[in-house]
């Protein structure tokens, strides 16, 4: 219950930061059919979707509407690179992520298999102040025999202002139970799960693109606690026996994703 309490009150927390971090921006960024972009303030919209833009340097520009792929507004501080592609450093940022898990189970007379997988998704939401830190939160699903809904908090950023960049991440947080499978051999029963602490560290590289998107890629290592309370039933004429056991799942992770 601790936990909860300590999670609870930094999510408090965490979005108080956020609010009062965040920038209003009126700039565009005009993404063209070729693959480049244009930065400026939009002086006048037409019924066919071109655009009167005025650039930083107080110079003005008309674009065709069939020039323009599409347009969106500037929210944050954009690392412009080479060959139209750009990097976002500052602002809001919002993940999709899909896990992969392995690890060796524990060899058990009823359980002979050596290993065990599992997998999970995740979204986030955060503020980056700059682009070696960015605070989020996220909630997913992971499976690994027991299913979890993890709600946690995030660190992440990467290190350099190029289209491929080392990262890294940080995620702490709380593993909601929610269910799981039930005993290939029926010799126990679930009677209750509660959820634990969440740890999950990786690193990995960022790719860029064009329109402010970048690929994520990372492996890391993540912990997840359960205490599961179990009755077994071994022997018919024993009476049923309850076990309280303390799990921790450790597991080698592989994520891949979008942030944008």
């Amino acid at each position: 219950m601790t936990v909860k309490k300590i999670f609870l009150f930094g999510i408090f927390i965490f979005s108080a930061i956020v609010l009062t971090a965040q920038e209003k921006q009126s700039a565009k960024v005009v993404y063209l059919k070729d693959g480049s972009y244009i930065r400026g303030t939009v002086i006048q919209n037409w019924d066919d979707g071109s655009l009167q833009l005025q650039l930083f340097d107080g110079s003005e520009i008309f674009l065709h509407n069939d020039l323009i792929s599409h347009v969106k507004k500037e929210t944050g501080k954009t690392n412009f690179l080479q060959a139209g592609f750009n990097q976002s450093s500052k602002g809001m940022y919002y993940g999709v992520h899909m896990n992969f898990y392995g690890a060796n189970r524990a060899k058990m007379e009823w359980n002979p298999v050596a290993r065990r997988y599992g997998a999970g998704a995740q979204v986030v939401a955060g503020y980056r102040f700059n682009r070696f830190i960015g605070l989020g939160l996220g909630v997913g699903f992971d499976g690994y025999g027991d299913y979890f809904v993890p709600i946690s908090f995030e660190v992440r950023g990467f290190a350099l202002k190029k289209r491929f960049s080392p990262m890294y991440a940080c995620q702490v947080g709380y593993g909601i139970p929610a269910g799981g499978e039930p005993d290939p051999n029926e010799q126990f029963v679930d009677i209750e799960r509660e959820g634990g602490l969440m740890v999950y560290p990786s690193l990995g590289m960022r790719f860029e693109t064009r329109r402010n998107v970048a690929f994520v890629v990372d492996v890391g290592v993540k912990l997840q606690n359960l205490t599961k309370t179990r009755q077994y039933n071994w022997e018919w004429w024993v009476d049923p026996n309850i076990y309280i056991d303390d799990i921790w799942y450790r597991s080698l992770a592989l994520r891949f994703g979008w942030e944008f």
